[in-house]
């Protein structure tokens, strides 16, 4: 018998029709994405709601417009500054659940600034507020000091709004921070100076706007030099120094360096009667006896030897405003060495700091040209031949 044949596959079924494709969505302009933000900040200054915000965010299917996150609120709060309280967290929450960068934070608060001089006029708090979003963003890492630098560009810097500016920012700064101490090593950190944003006078600057604990040199060396011209004792002045400074650092002993120095040349007669004839001598008798009178005040705030090492800066700094006398520096080191004032390893930290520990030496001596470390170290190298043919004596 014949095999029957098997039967043919049943014929495939018919491919199911594709679903339509959905209308795709209209893009939102960007006067329409800036819209949908504005009435979302304002429904959150009633509400609350941070999930809403980021939904609004999502949902615009752009990121061109997400500076407005920053730069919307910051015109609201200036035009109106009892907002300020309620928006503040909400753009916190936007950078720190990394709904927005930091770019483009500090993009929106740029245009929101940029008419701010203007804005001042009109709602004279505005400068107020908007010193408060930028230390906000400078606590939280999204704002760096180097933006608010830029943001002082050439026309604030013409009208010296620059440095009104500066003194609201720096206000805020102490008023956000742990005290005036960590508000000072913030400043410190920045790497900023006063210069930078037109500032002229830093002791007027501190003065018109209650900065002395954020910068209390100028006041201390002012005070302190009277006080020593009108022949205060090393205990009135330290009595004086610790009822004003009552955590006294580094910047405290490096100015009362200056102060005694100072008041030395004075004393001698000006800064022509720091050359002497004949050969150089490493110590001269009537500058000793004018260092030793304040030898007690000079310990009692240079007891580490990093701090004595940052005050050599302050020396090596007030020489060279000097235009450096002959021999004047390696007299000076050499005086205070004598007196243990300073030690041995301060004098070595000052000419090499060291990069794994007191970051603050190193910077100091950044902070001098290297031809300028050249002539230090050239000047004082009577008194570093005399210091190492001592060590070597001391070694055999």
């Amino acid at each position: 018998g014949a095999r029957t044949p098997p039967p043919p596959p049943p014929p495939e079924a018919a491919p199911a029709p594709a679903p339509a494709a959905a209308p795709a969505k209209a893009k939102l302009s960007v006067d329409q994405m800036e819209k949908r933000i504005r009435s979302t900040v304002e429904e959150y200054i009633e509400l609350k709601d941070i999930e809403e915000v980021k939904t609004t965010l999502t949902e615009l299917g752009s990121r061109e417009c997400f500076p407005k996150v920053l730069g919307i609120p910051l015109e609201m709060a200036m035009d109106k500054p009892s907002v300020a309280d309620a928006l503040l967290p909400l753009i916190d929450h936007m950078h720190e659940d990394g709904v927005v960068t930091g770019e483009e934070l500090m993009k929106g608060m740029d245009d929101a600034l940029e008419f701010l001089e203007d804005t001042a006029v009109d709602v004279p708090a505005a400068p107020r507020v908007a010193a408060r979003f930028i230390v906000s963003g400078l606590q939280k890492g999204y704002v760096t000091w180097v933006y608010v630098l830029k943001a002082s560009d050439s026309w604030m810097l013409e009208t010296k709004f620059s440095v009104r500016f500066l003194g609201l920012v720096l206000k805020e700064l102490v008023a956000a921070s742990e005290g005036a101490a960590a508000a000072k090593e913030a400043w410190s950190r920045s790497g900023m100076s006063l210069a930078q944003f037109g500032v002229e006078n830093q002791e007027e600057f501190a003065e018109s706007n209650a900065l002395d604990r954020l910068f209390p040199i100028p006041k201390l060396e002012k005070q302190v030099q009277s006080m020593l011209e009108g022949g205060s004792s090393d205990e009135e002045v330290t009595k004086w120094v610790e009822q004003e400074f009552p955590d006294p650092d580094k910047d405290v002993g490096q100015c009362l360096m200056r102060c005694v120095l100072r008041n030395m040349v004075a004393k001698l007669g000006g800064p022509a009667q720091l050359v002497y004839e004949g050969e150089p001598r490493l110590i001269e008798a009537r500058e000793k006896e004018l260092l030793e009178q304040h030898v007690g005040l000079l310990k009692h705030f240079l007891k580490k030897e990093c701090d004595q090492a940052f005050a050599l800066f302050g020396v090596q700094r007030f020489a060279q405003e000097l235009d450096y006398p002959k021999g004047f520096m390696s007299r000076v080191l050499a005086t205070l060495y004598d007196l243990m004032v300073i030690e041995e390893s301060a004098v070595s930290d000052w000419r090499n700091p060291p990069d794994n520990r007191h970051r603050f030496l190193l910077e100091s001596k950044k902070a001098f040209t290297q031809p300028q470390v050249i002539e230090a170290t050239k000047q004082a190298k009577q008194f570093l031949d005399w210091l190492e043919k001592e060590e070597e004596e001391g070694d055999e």
